[in-house]
């Protein structure tokens, strides 16, 4: 299974800081933003990573993340040039891929936290299915949404609805099978000339190839896309951190765990690295490990 990470867009909703940096290189608490869906694709078992961004975004990224070879995976760059949605980014990322495997597409502004929540997800036998993660949430119109009947069942998937009909939001986190570009060429483009993710997902469920699972009550999970959540998921990374010791989001640790990274190459990476907190979280790893 591939993994591709969705870093575009013009950040709006963060204006204006979002002037001169990338909206996912701010802060989340000790470490930027990019760092937390790249540990969860980590955490999966995925080595080979696509990150989709603008053209500054892409220049940003190397300089942050090279091409992985420091967590022993594989990065590349895809460019887009337009802000066309999650679909557009998923078919940019996807250019070039000749092997037929899943892909794991995470949206780089999501952050996920659970224990498990990572190896668990690399366990499942995908097959020809998608995938989809949900949770209920206070305000599912700022949300794709599952649509449900009497029994629990999914019956279709709207796109921010201005009503409550539903609060079972779909999460940044989607698993597409092999077949994803030629289901996309089969859709039609929305009213404001896109692809919509909703629109997949609906025709995965009429083919009865959809599969959703619902985060555990202990799992979180959080668009980090505006001031307010960005504020509110730092403070819950921070109090995290500092009451258990446990890094979140650490893309050193997580190749350390899954064993990307052998124990001479993890001390290697931390010899390069100036003293800060981030460092010592790292050393405290290393010493129980």
């Amino acid at each position: 299974m591939r993994g591709i990470i969705l870093a575009g867009g013009f950040g709006t909703r963060l204006y204006p800081t979002t002037l001169s940096m990338n909206k996912h290189l701010f802060p989340v608490y000790d470490k930027p933003m990019i760092y937390y869906p790249l540990t969860t694709l980590i955490l999966t078992g995925i080595t080979e990573v696509t990150i989709v961004s603008t053209e500054d975004g892409v220049r940003q990224f190397e300089k942050l993340l090279g091409n992985g070879n420091q967590f022993g995976i594989k990065i590349d760059y895809k460019i887009q040039y337009n802000p066309g949605g999650i679909v557009d980014g998923l078919q940019i990322g996807l250019e070039g891929k000749s092997d037929r495997d899943s892909t794991f597409l995470i949206l780089g502004d999501n952050v996920f936290f659970g224990e498990g929540l990572g190896r668990k997800i690399g366990e499942l036998d995908f097959g020809d299915n998608c995938y989809i993660w949900t949770q209920e949430v206070e305000n599912p119109s700022e949300f794709g949404v599952a649509i449900m009947d009497g029994a629990g069942n999914i019956q279709k998937f709207e796109e921010k609805p201005k009503s409550s009909v539903s609060n079972t939001a779909v999460t940044g986190m989607y698993v597409f099978p092999p077949d994803i570009i030629e289901k996309c060429k089969e859709q039609e483009p929305s009213a404001r000339g896109e692809l919509e993710v909703v629109t997949l997902l609906n025709a995965f469920l009429e083919d009865k190839r959809l599969k959703s699972i619902a985060l555990s009550r202990g799992a979180f999970w959080a668009d980090a896309g505006t001031s307010v959540s960005l504020n509110e998921i730092s403070q819950f990374i921070f109090l995290v951190q500092t009451r258990q010791g446990n890094l979140v989001g650490s893309p050193e640790e997580a190749s350390r765990r899954v064993g990307n990274i052998d124990q001479l190459q993890f001390r290697a990476l931390l010899e390069k690295m100036p003293t800060s907190a981030y460092k010592s979280h790292l050393n405290l790893f290393d010493q129980i490990d």
